[in-house]
C-alpha cells in the first residue's frame, strides 16, 4: 500500500502554514505594541518626545498593514472560488454546445445561443476575477513588506529609544 502526497496535499499543508505564521506574526506584533506602550517613557522634550513616539506608530503601521493583509487574502480565495465555479461552468456549457446541452429547468434545455451567450458572459467573469487576483497578489505583496520593515523598524526605535533616550 503506498501512499502518495499529491501537489493539492502539498498545497494544503504550505496554505494552513502561511497561515499560523501570518497569525503568529499579527499576535507578536500586536504585543510587542501593547507591552512598547506601557514600557516606553516619554521624554519630556518636544524632539524627543516625537522620536518615542515614532517606534509606537511603526509598530501600530505593521498591525494595521498586516490586518489589511489578511483581509486581502481572504477576498482573494473568495474571488479564486468563484473563478473555478465559472471555469466549471463554462466547461459545461462547452460541451452542451458539443453535444447535449444542460437542462434549465425539469422540462428546459439550453438553446445553443443562450448557451453562446453564456459562454461569453463567462470569460468576461473570469477575464475579471483573474485581474482581482492579480491586484490582490500585488497589494498583499507590499502589505506584507510594510508590516515585516516597519515591524523591524519599530523595534530597532524602540531599542534606541530604551537605551538612548
Amino acid at each position: 500500500m503506498t501512499n502518495s502526497y499529491t501537489y493539492t496535499d502539498a498545497f494544503r499543508a504550505y496554505r494552513e502554514s502561511q497561515k499560523k505564521y501570518d497569525y503568529f506574526f499579527l499576535g507578536v506584533v500586536l504585543a510587542s505594541l501593547t507591552l512598547s506602550i506601557q514600557v516606553v517613557e516619554l521624554p519630556l522634550g518636544q524632539p524627543y518626545r516625537i522620536l518615542a513616539v515614532l517606534p509606537l506608530a511603526l509598530l501600530l503601521i505593521s498591525f494595521i498593514s498586516g490586518m489589511f493583509r489578511q483581509e486581502r487574502i481572504l477576498k482573494f480565495y473568495r474571488v479564486e472560488a468563484d473563478k473555478i465555479k465559472y471555469i466549471d461552468r463554462k466547461s459545461t456549457f462547452i460541451q452542451g454546445l458539443a453535444g447535449q446541452p444542460p437542462y434549465k429547468s425539469a422540462n428546459e434545455v439550453w438553446t445553443a445561443a443562450e448557451m453562446t451567450e453564456e459562454v461569453a458572459n463567462l470569460d468576461d467573469a473570469i477575464d475579471l476575477a483573474s485581474k482581482h487576483l492579480g491586484t490582490d497578489q500585488k497589494v498583499t505583496t507590499i502589505a506584507y513588506a510594510i508590516e515585516k520593515w516597519s515591524f523591524i523598524a519599530g523595534l530597532a526605535g524602540l531599542i534606541i529609544v530604551k537605551y538612548y533616550a
